[in-house]
C-alpha cells in the first residue's frame, strides 16, 4: 500500500479527461469494445495488437489447415 500511495495523484493522464472519454463512449451509436486511455496505453496495445497480428500470420497456413479436406 506504501508503494501505490506515494505514486497516487501524480499518474500522468488528466483524471476528468479520461471520465468525460468513458461518458463520451455511452453516448455514441458503436462505442469502442476497448479505449485504450493516454499515450502509453495507445502505444501498448498497438505493440501488442501488432505481436499478436505476427503470430497469427506466421502460423496461419497451419492454422487454416485445420478445417475439413475437401
Amino acid at each position: 500500500m506504501k508503494t501505490t500511495s506515494g505514486y497516487s495523484g501524480q499518474q500522468p493522464g488528466d483524471p476528468a479527461r479520461a471520465a468525460e472519454a468513458m461518458i463520451r463512449i455511452t453516448q455514441v451509436e458503436n462505442p469502442p469494445h476497448h479505449l485504450p486511455l493516454g499515450p502509453f496505453a495507445v502505444e501498448q496495445a498497438n505493440k501488442k495488437m501488432h505481436a499478436v497480428l505476427a503470430e497469427i500470420d506466421q502460423w496461419q497456413e497451419l492454422a487454416l489447415a485445420t478445417s475439413y479436406a475437401d
